[in-house]
């Protein structure tokens, strides 16, 4: 915020109430205790006001985390019948932000009605007093008229130079607050997450605990003076119970939880001291709980490669251009100048060389973690754009015939019934066999297809709309017939494909509406 702007003000201010005193002592005093009851009064009035508008965001951020909360732990609350709890909860929230913003203008309106009471006061006071000693001789009229046309000059400058210190001070108290939200005790030193393109090697020396002690955020002690030592090659189990620490002792070898007390050595060195990457790259924690990134399944697997920037993405044009820009805004602001879109796979660790000789490495661990039948599965799940990818679209094709071929020559075709033109696919539903195939869009999925405008200006077309009707009315008639007499819970319902117990009640009315 520019520090000319108060001076400027107040040089306005102080050139104004100068020039009143100097052409009456007695107007001068009224216009500089008015003037001074309101840089006094009014500031002080103001910072309630910064008071109640922390409040606001705090009460705020609350009410949006709690409603994250119940999101997140929604099937509990149905489970335990706590929704009513959860409502008065809310409630009480919305009142509270309510209570806050009431005040809140309340007080803003009491403001700015004492802030105008007093500009117009003080003209008023002018008149009067200034009349009055016009009247007895002791004040020309000139300087009268002189003060008053003064005196308009001294509120704008005045004004601006209170709301130039409320918006300081609005601005140091959200400085405060952001400052609170991410201070904290102990930061990681820059020179830990320095990169590093070559890999330091494995750690050949034991990892030991010396005298550690353990502690949540609320200072309880979640392990106290353990000293253990564990050399390569060598098995460890830790066993106890689930709060024994024996989690919270790995975590503290991963350096994921810092030492209340005490410390981790690898060969003597603090744990703490030594670079990311040679910690991360040694040192292999797995938890109950694995974390999926946002985007692909390559992009989670590979995830581990991604230690540093080994080729520089090229750009060209304005590309380039914008690069160049965002490097110099990222070093004047003290962030890191690392470029997101370079390439990060360190393709030497999984012993590859570039990015098509990835796949083999990939398909070794998902056979190791017994993944690779689960993302088969997902692959022949998933839709693929023959724009995008023309070849795996051509492969998946040539797959087709190949698999078709296989199985002729084992005799076993009649397990896979292929869709052939002129021929109806008994494994297929009506619907997939008018489309020729399975919808991949939402709009001739399911129920959807029925209301398709253009699924129904074909079947219209071609006379097929009664046909399904027809068979539509027969399906429901004979449902009722046979099935509106027995319980929903029956076991008949298990077997039935088409409906379900709860469509059995509206087949009635349907039936008789369209009857006839």
């Amino acid at each position: 915020m520019p520090s000319v702007q108060p001076a400027l003000l107040g040089g306005q201010a102080l050139t104004a109430l100068f020039f009143i005193f100097m052409q009456n002592t007695w107007l001068g005093l009224i216009a500089a205790v008015m003037v001074g009851v309101q840089a006094v009064i009014i500031p002080r009035m103001r910072r309630r006001l910064l008071v109640l508008g922390r409040e606001r965001q705090i009460t705020a951020r609350e009410l949006a985390g709690r409603v994250s909360e119940i999101v997140d732990g929604i099937g509990t609350i149905h489970a335990y019948d706590t929704s009513n709890y959860e409502r008065a909860d809310i409630a009480s929230r919305l009142g509270r932000i309510f209570k806050i913003h009431y005040d809140l203008y309340q007080w803003k309106f009491l403001v700015k009605f004492i802030n105008n009471f007093l500009a117009q006061l003080t003209p008023f006071l002018f008149y009067c007093i200034g009349g009055y000693l016009a009247l007895q001789g002791r004040l020309d009229i000139g300087q009268l008229i002189a003060v008053i046309s003064a005196y308009k000059d001294l509120p704008g400058p005045l004004k601006d130079l209170i709301d130039w210190d409320q918006t300081r001070q609005d601005v140091q108290v959200k400085y405060v607050q952001v400052v609170e939200q991410f201070s904290v005790d102990r930061t990681i030193d820059p020179a830990i997450q320095a990169i590093a393109i070559k890999d330091a090697g494995s750690l050949n020396h034991p990892l030991a605990a010396v005298n550690l002690s353990l502690a949540d955020d609320s200072g309880a002690k979640l392990l106290e003076r353990v000293s253990v030592q564990i050399h390569p090659g060598e098995t460890v189990a830790i066993v106890g119970g689930a709060a024994g620490g024996g989690e919270m002792l790995a975590e503290a070898f991963a350096r994921l939880t810092w030492p209340e007390s005490g410390k981790v050595t690898a060969g003597g060195e603090d744990l703490l001291e030594l670079p990311e990457s040679v910690t991360g790259r040694a040192i292999s924690y797995v938890s109950s709980d694995a974390y999926f990134f946002y985007g692909s399944l390559r992009d989670n697997l590979l995830y581990g490669l991604k230690h540093a920037p080994l080729q520089d993405a090229i750009y060209e044009g304005s590309l380039a251009t914008h690069r160049k820009w965002e490097i110099n805004e990222a070093r004047l602001a003290g962030n890191p100048d690392y470029d997101v879109n370079s390439d990060w796979i360190d393709y030497q660790a999984a012993n590859a060389t570039n990015r098509d000789d990835l796949f083999t490495p990939v398909l070794s661990v998902l056979d190791t973690v017994q993944l690779s039948k689960d993302i088969l599965d997902l692959a022949l799940r998933s839709t693929v754009s023959p724009d995008e990818h023309p070849g795996l679209a051509e492969g998946l094709v040539e797959m087709r015939h190949a698999l078709r071929d296989e199985l002729e020559e084992a005799g076993l075709s009649s397990l896979v019934v292929s869709f052939e033109p002129g021929a109806y696919n008994t494994e297929a539903t009506v619907g997939e066999n008018l489309l020729f195939g399975t919808a991949t869009g939402p709009a001739l999925i399911g129920k959807a297809i029925g209301k398709n405008a253009y699924f129904r200006s074909v079947v219209g077309r071609t006379g097929l709309d009664r046909i399904l009707f027809d068979m539509g009315y027969s399906i429901a008639e004979n449902a009722v017939e046979l099935f509106a007499d027995l319980p929903p819970d029956h076991p008949f319902f298990q077997q039935l494909t088409f409906m379900t117990a709860d469509d059995i009640p509206r087949l009635p009315t349907a039936v008789a509406e369209t009857e006839g």
